[in-house]
Parts: C-alpha cells; sequence; structure tokens
C-alpha cells in the first residue's frame, strides 16, 4: 500500500472531480442539467480508487458499481459520456501521480478500478457475480491482448515469494513464456499438451500470451521420486500453492487465469531430446534426466471462447491441429461441496 498515493488522491478529489466534469460538459453539453451531480459521483469514485489503493483490493470500486444499479438497472442513460469521463478520470489521476512520483503500481490498481467501471457499466452488474464465481477455465486466448509488465512482475514476485518448505524435494523451476515463443509453444502444443484420448490439443498454449512452466529440478531422478512418492506429491502440493497464489491475484487484476495439465503420454525420445535442447538454448536450463518435461502451464491472458466448439489451429508451418473451444458455463461448474 503506497499512503503517499492515498494521500495525493484524497487532497485532489475535489480538483480532480470538477475539472473531470468540465472536460465532460465541454464534449457532451447535452448528458444533463445537473452537473453538481457528475462532480458528486466522480467524487464518489475517486474516494474508493483511494480506498482500493489502500487496502489493495476492489472491494471499494464494487461498492460504487452498485449505486449506479437500481434493482438490476443501469440509473444512466448515456453510457458513452460516462466511458469517456471515466478515461478522462484516468488521465488526470496518472498525471497527477507522475507530477508526486507516484509508482507505477498504484497506477495499475487505478487502472484496474476504471476499467471494471467501464466492463459493469457496459455489461451490466449482478450484485452475486464475483471473480470466482465467473471464472473459467479458458482453453482459448486473445493473442492480441497483451499484458502489463508490471503486472509480469508481480506475477512473479508472487512466484519467487509464495510459501514452500525448506525441504528440498518440493522445489521446482519455473519456465516463462513471452508472445516471441510461438515457436516454442506450437511444439509443446503439437507434441505435449494433447489428450491421447480424443486426440485434442491444447490451444491454451498457443494462444495465451504469458505462460509459466512449472518444471521439475534437474535433480529430480525417477530413482529418487520412485523410492518416496511422498516426494513427488510434495512437489505437486507446492505448485498447487504458487499457481493459486497467482490465479487469485490474475482474477483480482481482471485477467483470466489457466491450468493445463493434459498432456500426452506417448513421446518418442528423439520428441524429448529436443525437448531438452529447446530449454538449453531459450532458458539455460538443464532438465531432469528422467522429468524433463513440465508439470503443469500457468496461462495468464484474456480469454475468449469460439463460436464452435471444435476448431483447427494452424501453425507457423502449416499443419493443423484439432482443438477445444471453452464449453458453456454450465458444463464447466466443478464447485466444492461445501457442509455445515
Amino acid at each position: 500500500m503506497d499512503w503517499h498515493a492515498v494521500t495525493i488522491l484524497r487532497k485532489n478529489i475535489k480538483k480532480l472531480s470538477k475539472s473531470t466534469k468540465n472536460s465532460v460538459q465541454e464534449k457532451f453539453p447535452d448528458r444533463t442539467t445537473e452537473f453538481k451531480k457528475c462532480i458528486r459521483d466522480m467524487s464518489y469514485i475517486l474516494q474508493a480508487i483511494s480506498t482500493c489503493i489502500q487496502s489493495n483490493d476492489t472491494t471499494a470500486i464494487d461498492h460504487v458499481i452498485k449505486m449506479f444499479y437500481l434493482g438490476g438497472t443501469l440509473r444512466l442513460k448515456y453510457i458513452h459520456a460516462e466511458l469517456y469521463a471515466y478515461d478522462i478520470l484516468k488521465d488526470k489521476i496518472y498525471d497527477l501521480f507522475d507530477t508526486n512520483n507516484i509508482s507505477n503500481e498504484s497506477k495499475d490498481i487505478v487502472c484496474n478500478c476504471i476499467e471494471l467501471l467501464k466492463y459493469h457499466i457496459e455489461n451490466g452488474y449482478d450484485e452475486s457475480v464475483t471473480q470466482w464465481d465467473n471464472r473459467r477455465n479458458y482453453k482459448v486466448y486473445d493473442n492480441n491482448f497483451v499484458i502489463p509488465t508490471s503486472f509480469q512482475s508481480k506475477a512473479e514476485t508472487i512466484l519467487q515469494n509464495c510459501p514452500l518448505q525448506n525441504c528440498g524435494h518440493n522445489q521446482f523451476a519455473i519456465l516463462k513464456l513471452l508472445p516471441s515463443d510461438l515457436e516454442i509453444k506450437e511444439f509443446l502444443f503439437k507434441n505435449f499438451f494433447l489428450n491421447n484420448k480424443t486426440n485434442f490439443h491444447e490451444a491454451a498454449i498457443v494462444t495465451c500470451p504469458i505462460i509459466y512452466l512449472a518444471m521439475p529440478c534437474p535433480e529430480d531422478t525417477t530413482l529418487m521420486l520412485d523410492k518416496n512418492l511422498y516426494q513427488w506429491e510434495s512437489k505437486l502440493t507446492a505448485i498447487g500453492i504458487h499457481g493459486g497464489a497467482l490465479l487469485n491475484e490474475t482474477l483480482n487484476a481482471g485477467y483470466d487465469f489457466s491450468y493445463i495439465g493434459c498432456r500426452t503420454e506417448k513421446l518418442k525420445k528423439s520428441v524429448t531430446s529436443l525437448w531438452i535442447e529447446i530449454c538449453k538454448n531459450r532458458w539455460n536450463f538443464s532438465t531432469s534426466s528422467d522429468n524433463s518435461w513440465p508439470v503443469v502451464a500457468m496461462c495468464i491472458g484474456k480469454g475468449i471462447r469460439d463460436s464452435e466448439s471444435e476448431q483447427k489451429y494452424t501453425c507457423l508451418n502449416g499443419e493443423t491441429f484439432p482443438y477445444l473451444s471453452t464449453p458453456h458455463k454450465t458444463d464447466l461448474i466443478k464447485k466444492n461441496i461445501i457442509y455445515e
């Protein structure tokens, strides 16, 4: 929490509200005859954003969003003017923060709050719907969507600092795939991340912009893990804890997250050798001699749902492979049962 950002923002609520109102009034003079209410609404929003920076979540802005709805109906008449106002407000806050040397982390929270406002103004708001209620394990992502480097840094801080027991056998390595690694992604998509029973490949691997591969450590030999199954289970638990922490942060930031663990059981030695070579050349990472492949892929991006369930992906070399798009939400309910 950047208390300096909170203080600066709260001190300038009145000034920012009036200047934003003036910009909206100039562009949309017929929007309303009660521009004082515009100033009031902007003040509510600014106060909520400052609280979000203070608490490092979006709870306060969620409460403001509810105020724009009455019985599930949006109380605003001119959405285009509202969206314009929020963009102007964000720019003014950025200028204020730049003048006062406020960190990019606080600016990211401002951006998240503004994007949440715009999203719910355009798409509606259901009080019962949260990021978790609406979560999908997307199979297809928008490959043109850009994940800010600031959030990538936050994600990697989580992966590096999430709790981990000191015993060595639960440690694992993380390889990061970027949008520029499309050839490597297609190699994994083609040869590894596929379902042998259905012959469908996992399209998230080639469409998601940022992917973190959880890898066994070089010292993880089959002999060591066969002697004590607990060691392997401990490693899987550690990966799950790290992935869960990253998942929560990703959803709170407004992005989508998928675990991709479906992988082929049939691999030629030549394919494995090529993957070992890729790891060495791309990341200077020496894989385990007995456990060379990823345990799971953690994908971050903006999920999309294709219009058809079964699709074809065309690789850079022209080869095509079948994949399944994200099914309907009703087909994805895998909720835990809570006993009281």
